[in-house]
């Protein structure tokens, strides 16, 4: 059971929604090959998360050119190749913004932390 007193808090472990992305883009992009090997076709629970997280982050990573914009919104008449590439591009988007910080916990095993 996770304790939420406030003084517990010091010990909790905080989050930025592109560190959250990025973690959910990585999965997805994982899917999507693993879909692709087999020869399935993601189906619209695949384009809605990338649909979803291509939404926030035209959001939550701020530039100072086209580099999120031109990136395509989904649709369910995107081919799953190009799913595939357009997440492939959102996952290193998203590690281009990630904080030092952020790409040395990624780069360590990831849970054994206290998370409030």
């Amino acid at each position: 059971m996770i304790d939420k007193k406030p003084e517990s808090r010091e010990h909790c472990v905080e989050r930025t929604a592109r560190f959250i992305d990025s973690y959910q883009i990585q999965a997805l992009c994982e899917a999507l090959r693993f879909a692709l090997q087999t020869g399935n076709t993601p189906g619209p629970a695949a384009i809605e998360v990338l649909s979803s997280i291509r939404k926030s982050m035209s959001v939550i990573i701020k530039t100072d050119g086209p580099q999120v914009d031109r990136i395509p919104d989904v649709t369910s008449e995107t081919s799953a190749v190009d799913l595939l590439a357009i997440a492939e591009v959102m996952r290193a988007t998203y590690l281009a913004f990630l904080s030092p910080e952020e790409l040395e916990e990624q780069s360590d095993t990831f849970g054994f932390h206290t998370v409030c």
